[in-house]
């Protein structure tokens, strides 16, 4: 039986919407999958956490100027610390004296004690504006209200390094 050429392109138009069909949908579920392994947006951020303790207008702005107070410390100590790690480097020569290098040992580890004392006051200083039931709120949640990276709180202060370290790999 003879095939007609309209018969031959039916069939050979016919196999590329099936491969077509078969991409597209591989497509969509690489996609979908790949959309799904993304990270999701926390809905219980520092935000939420701190306005489950339902703040006056009073504390929200108290405590807002502690903060500023303390981010503006807080660069200031940071700066001094960063021109500290500069000066370390400066220091590691092939003749590297003892006594100069257990000073700056010293004065790195008094600003960062300077940083860790500044924490706690500016925590302190927010828990004691707290009435007693946000205060028993804030202890059963293990302090863990904290308005942003370097806000309020007295949440775990994580993985950050704060000038751990005379160099990365060396004296810690």
């Amino acid at each position: 039986m003879p095939v007609s050429k309209l018969g031959i392109m039916k069939k050979y138009l016919g196999e590329k919407m099936k491969a077509l069909v078969l991409y597209v949908v591989a497509l969509t579920i690489m996609l979908s999958i790949s959309l799904s392994a993304q990270p999701k947006h926390r809905m219980d951020g520092p935000g939420k956490r701190m306005a489950a303790l339902n703040l006056t207008n009073e504390q929200q702005e108290k405590i807002n100027s502690l903060k500023s107070k303390h981010q503006n410390e807080m660069i200031d100590l940071r700066a001094e610390l960063e021109k500290e790690r500069v000066k370390g480097k400066e220091l590691q020569t092939d003749n590297i004296n003892r006594k100069d290098f257990l000073s700056h040992v010293e004065k790195m580890n008094s600003i960062r004690n300077k940083i860790s004392t500044a924490r706690a006051e500016h925590r302190m200083d927010v828990y004691e504006l707290l009435t007693p039931e946000q205060k028993k709120m804030w202890n059963d949640n293990n302090g863990q209200f904290r308005q942003g990276r370097n806000g309020m709180g007295m949440g775990n202060q994580g993985s950050r390094m704060d000038g751990r370290g005379f160099r990365r790999n060396c004296c810690n």
